[in-house]
């Protein structure tokens, strides 16, 4: 049984077909928020997604209801969104949202010197924090050293319709399996961002672009526009959707 219907909940529901369980079934409060197509592909599984539930308990039997009924199951995930606790931060520090009030360099409006970063700001992805933690990580360094902090310039969002998802290394999501957790550091698990796959340069018929190292490892492509001819074909190749056509005339 999985407490939860949002769309990591349909995702632990798929998992735990996946590992061999016989039946599944989700609750939730409210309407649940998967989307239609994760919800269709739990009930074409046999699985059940029952709402409202409010959970009373769980013990051995199962997941108690506050209505007196009972879901018996072997194992129940919890699979819930939850809002850090920050009753402990001054309230001139939050917004009227209850969450902390930062500036773009991630730094509390309030307090300078306290940074924050994640579901403290506002519910959000894995991979957001991941990023906000790194450029927080750099602004701190700044600010202890006395330097100025300068928000850093923020990348357009990739249209979801640019990306070409088939292009990246698929995932065996219909089996378990035990892997290397450093094994994730090589896979992407963000699109937008170019991969250096190297795909525009071998694939541009008329050598139009070129990839250029930069100080400190980085690296660049960079598209000639005396030798580009505008045939699209490095727009249609990149899996990020790094690569965008522009008219000019």
């Amino acid at each position: 049984m999985v407490i939860g219907a949002g769309n990591a909940g349909m995702d632990v529901a798929l998992g735990a077909y996946a590992m061999g369980a016989k039946k599944v079934t989700a609750v939730d409060v409210q309407r649940p928020a998967a989307f239609k197509k994760e919800i269709d592909h739990v009930k074409a599984l046999g699985g059940d997604v029952i709402w409202p539930f409010f959970t009373e308990k769980i013990d051995e039997r199962g997941v108690h209801g506050k209505d007196g009924s009972l879901i018996e199951a072997d194992m129940v995930i919890i699979s819930i969104g939850e809002r850090p606790d920050l009753s402990y931060v001054p309230r001139e520090w939050l917004t009227d949202r209850g969450m902390m009030d930062v500036d773009g360099c991630w730094q509390s409006t309030k307090a300078p010197g306290v940074f924050a970063i994640g579901d403290t700001i506002i519910p959000g992805l894995l991979t957001h924090a991941i990023g906000q933690g790194a450029e927080a990580a750099g602004h701190i360094d700044t600010f202890l050293t006395g330097g100025e902090l300068v928000p850093k310039k923020k990348l357009d969002m990739i249209p979801q319709g640019c990306l070409s998802k088939e292009l990246f290394r698929p995932q065996n999501r219909g089996r378990f399996c035990v892997t290397d957790a450093k094994t994730e550091t090589d896979r992407c698990i963000s699109c937008g961002t170019c991969r250096d796959c190297s795909m525009c340069l071998e694939a541009c018929p008329e050598g139009a672009i070129r990839r250029v190292e930069k100080s400190g490892g980085g690296f660049e492509y960079i598209s000639d526009d005396h030798a580009c001819i505008g045939c699209g074909i490095c727009s249609g190749i990149c899996p990020c959707g790094i690569w965008q056509m522009e008219l000019v005339v």
